[in-house]
Formats: structure tokens, C-alpha cells, sequence
């Protein structure tokens, strides 16, 4: 072989190799971990899916869909908006906080209330006089929702209105009842709106304390309903009445505040929560069963 042919066979191997390593290296980086990243961007955009696949030589699962091709642009968040949005554990912070409420209260609201209340109720004993006969002495429903009336009507109360409204209710009792002794929550309420028109009430069975303290600190008194003999009261004669009703009025550390109308002493008359909450029963008539069988239930003016 002539020494011009030995150049050209020279030169024509190495350019093979040349293209060869050349080769080698553009599929070392097509087969790589980075094939996908941005540095590739320009040869896969060049490629078909078909032609990519081919040329990579990898085994694909028959259903197999490179859905990257058609993909749009990525979201680009700034500092500033990814500064506002909440971390995962503020989002989860809240959501505790939330959930708690609910299990609570039933609401996603606060039900924060005051330490105590004192509603400014007016108080007048049901024997105004000081006399204790009929109807006097069986008054205390009476009583009761006069006080509760007057005070969520913003009215004024005074000895002689108060006394001609308990005669008045009396009358109203006899019409609608047929009685004006001893009267359950119901029957209470019952003459409360003939009475007064007045509809804007609630009774509740099984209060808890909670509930009574929440109604007082929205402003609303209660009419309770109690064996009058688990009072306690020391200022009631033969240990109380087998029945009785007052306001409960407002609250403090402990106790409930009471317009108690059995006694002349009644007024802001503290009972503990234990013995409200003990003593309270509805009426019971002596024919069918004892006081303390009478359900626990609360009549709300609001």
C-alpha cells in the first residue's frame, strides 16, 4: 500500500472512532438519570415519544403514557406568597382548634361567658303583704314569670302592679287550666302567652349548668321548678313547700343567684349548682307519684 493510501486509511479510522466515542457519549447522557431534566430539554423536544422510546431501547409496560410532552409550564410561586400561605403544622394547629369547639359547643364559635352574672330583676316575695293565705301562698309560679316578664320587657315593676298581676294571672289560670295551684313548666307557659301574648320562650329538659350560665349571660331569666323541701332554705317554714318555683336570676363562682318568691329574704338568694341542679323537678301531682319523680326542666324568657 502506497503511503497516500495509508493516510486515507488512517484518517477514515479515526474519524470512525471519532463518531463512535462521540455516539457513545450522546447515549451515555440520553441514558442517564437526568434524561428528563432540563439540560435534555432540546434533544427530547426534537423527538417524537416513538422516536425517544426507540432510541432509549428501554422496556416499557404495554400501557405506558408519557403524558410530559403535552404538559404546561410549571407555577411559579413568589417569596412573597409562599411568606402568607399557613404551614402545615399553623393548618393543623387551626384545624385541632376548630374541632375542639365543635365537640364542645356544636359551633365553630366561641363559647367563652362571663365569670358571673347578676341580672337586674326586679323581686317582690308572692305574698307582697305578707299575708299567706290563698292565693298568696300557692303563688310562686305567679310570681315568677311576673318578675321574669317585666324584666325582658324592660318594664317597670313596682308592689301595687306586681300584686293585681298575680290576681289577674289567678283569673287567667281558672279560665285556660281550670286550676291555679301548682302548675308544671308546660302550664306555665301556657299561661304566660295567654296572659301576655308572649311566645318568646323555651323550655329545656335536662339543663346542664352550662346552659342555664350561658342563657343568663345572653340576658335571658329562668323559671325553675323544684321540690322545694331539697332547697334547704332555712327561711321556709315546715322545711318548705312540696313544690316551688323561682327566677334563677345570674351566677357567680359556685353558686346560682335566685329571686326566690317564698320568702321575703328571696331576693339574690345563692343556691350552690349542686343543690339547683339537685332539687330541680317538675310537677309531679301528689296522685301519681313522688315530687322527685317530676323531670328536670327549665323554662327560658328570652
Amino acid at each position: 500500500m502506497d503511503e497516500k493510501n495509508k493516510m486515507y486509511t488512517t484518517l477514515i479510522v479515526a474519524g470512525v472512532a471519532t463518531t463512535a466515542l462521540v455516539s457513545g457519549i450522546y447515549m451515555a447522557d440520553f441514558n442517564s438519570d437526568t434524561i428528563w431534566s432540563a439540560n435534555t430539554s432540546a434533544a427530547k423536544n426534537s423527538m417524537s415519544p416513538e422516536e425517544l422510546e426507540a432510541f432509549l431501547g428501554s422496556e416499557k409496560d404495554d400501557e405506558f403514557v408519557n403524558t410530559e410532552w403535552n404538559n404546561d409550564e410549571e407555577m411559579v410561586i413568589d417569596e412573597q406568597t409562599l411568606e402568607l400561605m399557613p404551614s402545615v403544622e399553623e393548618e393543623l394547629t387551626q384545624k385541632e382548634i376548630e374541632e375542639n369547639n365543635v365537640e364542645s359547643t356544636g359551633s365553630t364559635e366561641s363559647s367563652e361567658i362571663p365569670a358571673e352574672v347578676n341580672l337586674e330583676v326586679t323581686f317582690f316575695p308572692q305574698a307582697p303583704d305578707a299575708d299567706w293565705s290563698l292565693p298568696w301562698k300557692e303563688a310562686c309560679e305567679e310570681s315568677s314569670i311576673i318578675q321574669a316578664y317585666y324584666y325582658v320587657q324592660g318594664k317597670t315593676l313596682t308592689k301595687d302592679i306586681f300584686r293585681e298581676e298575680i290576681l289577674s294571672i289567678v283569673e287567667t289560670q281558672k279560665k285556660i287550666l281550670w286550676k291555679y295551684i301548682d302548675t308544671s313548666m308546660q302550664e306555665t307557659a301556657e299561661f304566660l302567652r295567654a296572659q301576655y301574648g308572649y311566645g318568646d320562650y323555651e323550655i329545656i329538659d335536662n339543663p346542664s349548668i352550662d346552659d342555664m350560665k350561658q342563657h343568663l349571660a345572653q340576658g335571658h331569666p329562668i323559671v325553675a321548678p323544684f321540690a322545694g323541701k331539697k332547697l334547704w332554705n332555712s327561711f321556709f317554714t315546715n322545711g318548705g313547700p312540696r313544690y316551688h318555683v323561682l327566677v334563677i336570676v345570674g351566677y357567680n363562682d359556685g353558686f346560682f343567684i335566685t329571686n326566690d318568691v317564698g320568702t321575703s329574704r328571696g331576693e339574690n338568694f345563692a343556691y350552690s349548682y349542686e343543690t339547683i341542679m339537685d332539687a330541680m323537678h317538675d310537677l309531679v301531682p301528689v296522685w301519681e307519684g313522688d315530687i322527685t319523680d317530676g323531670e328536670k326542666r327549665i323554662l327560658v324568657l328570652k
